[in-house]
């Protein structure tokens, strides 16, 4: 037993410590227009609409995560004290 935890924990170690890929992000250039750094006003509403609704998702996967979290806890907890109470002899 002592053995194939070791192994899990190195095999586990050797996993963290491999390098991450990044994504090759291509960016293609405007069709038909001039190439230059700056976004277009269209590109910008929608990358700032982008940018809500992800901080809109995580705000609300955050409230879910935090709700299941303390409806978790608070079966634990009775769970805990069910299994803690002690039972009179009779």
């Amino acid at each position: 037993m002592l053995t194939i935890s070791i192994i899990v924990v190195v095999c586990l170690a050797a996993f963290a410590l491999m390098p991450v890929k990044k994504k090759a992000v291509q960016e293609s250039p405007p069709v038909g227009g001039p190439s230059y750094p700056y976004p277009s006003p269209v590109q910008q509403q929608v990358s700032i609409r982008q940018q809500m609704l992800d901080e809109e998702a995580d705000a609300l996967s955050n409230s879910y995560r935090v709700a299941s979290h303390d409806a978790w806890m608070a079966e634990v907890a009775a769970k805990g004290v069910e299994l803690l109470r002690v039972k009179p002899s009779a």
